[in-house]
Order: structure tokens, then sequence, then C-alpha cells
């Protein structure tokens, strides 16, 4: 079962990656290959692999899966802003989502309450580079 996902719990907007709601751990079908890390936020989950890539799946409402929409999704959606610098981290707090690149530049988007570092107030639903965390 190494590199599977397993879910489980209330599916709210499809958090799950299933249409379901399961009591028991449940394999999800996602075809990506060698899983690094994984994080979850406040109904919606992301996914980097080992390779850099960032995907992402639940609900959207605030831009969290990073796609330039506010659709909530049951399947994977594949970040494109990644496909050519790939990403070292992941993290998720409540409804914002943050990436740091392999070259040290550090990104944020969904819900913006002024702590994505990006300035300005409102949702940011694609990857933003936040300036001056370069060095870090």
């Amino acid at each position: 079962d190494c590199g599977k996902i397993y879910t489980w719990g209330e599916n709210n907007a499809r958090i799950l990656g299933h249409n379901e709601n399961y009591l028991e751990p449940n394999n999800v079908e996602f075809k990506v290959n060698s899983i690094k890390d994984i994080a979850c936020g406040c109904n919606f989950s992301v996914i980097l692999t080992k390779d850099g890539l960032v995907y992402t799946w639940g609900m959207n409402s605030n831009g969290q899966l990073g796609v330039g929409h506010s659709n909530d999704q049951a399947g994977l959606c594949k970040i494109s802003a990644f496909q050519e610098e790939p990403v070292q981290s992941i993290s998720c707090r409540g409804s914002s989502t943050f990436a740091v690149t392999c070259q040290g530049k550090t990104f944020g988007w969904a819900e913006n309450i002024a702590w994505l570092g990006l300035g300005g107030m409102g949702n940011v639903s694609l990857p933003s580079q936040v300036q001056g965390l370069q060095s870090y």
C-alpha cells in the first residue's frame, strides 16, 4: 500500500476524493506517482510529488485549489504554475495554501485576509509569489 492515499469521514465538498462518506479508510484512485507529501486545509487537500508537481482537490470557494476558478473538485487538479519550477514543500492553513519551490521562492494562494503576505485583501485563485522571502 506504499504510495496510496486513503481518506475517510464526512465528504463535504468532495474533500475525500470520492462521492460518498466513509467510516473507514478507503483508497482514493488518483493517478499520481511518487507522493512526497500531503497537506490538508479546511475541506481541501494538496499533494506534492517527488518530482515537484502539486495537485489539489476538494472545496475551492476561496481559490484554495490554485487553479484560477472557485469550483469544487472531487478529482485531482494539477497546478500548472509549478510545471517549470518544481516545489519542495507545501503547507495549508484554513483556506490558504503555500508552496516553496526548489529555488527558494514562496508562493501563496486562496483566502487572503492579509495573511498570505501578498498585500491587499481578497482571495487569490492562482499561486502568487510572496515578495521578500526569496532568501529564506
